[in-house]
């Protein structure tokens, strides 16, 4: 999967698809529930950081906004 998204070249004839979907790899539907604490997991122990909740800044909800009106509402 890491080949996937680090790879630098460009696609070719036999790889067109580029993206690593969970449910092919491990044959289980896992929720944005479920994922959330594992991202959390992951970046803290990454970074060796802790995470805590907090709301967005105004730049970030303008930011929001922008992504929603080009591509949707997401969530």
């Amino acid at each position: 999967m890491g080949e996937l998204l680090l790879s630098k070249e460009k696609s070719t004839k036999e790889d067109k698809q580029r993206h690593a979907n969970l449910f092919e790899i491990t044959g289980i539907v896992v929720s944005a529930t479920e994922l959330i604490p594992a991202f959390k997991k992951g970046f803290e122990e990454t970074f060796s950081i802790t995470l805590e909740p907090g709301d967005l800044i105004d730049m970030e909800w303008r930011k929001v906004e922008e992504i929603k009106d080009r591509e949707g509402q997401l969530v």
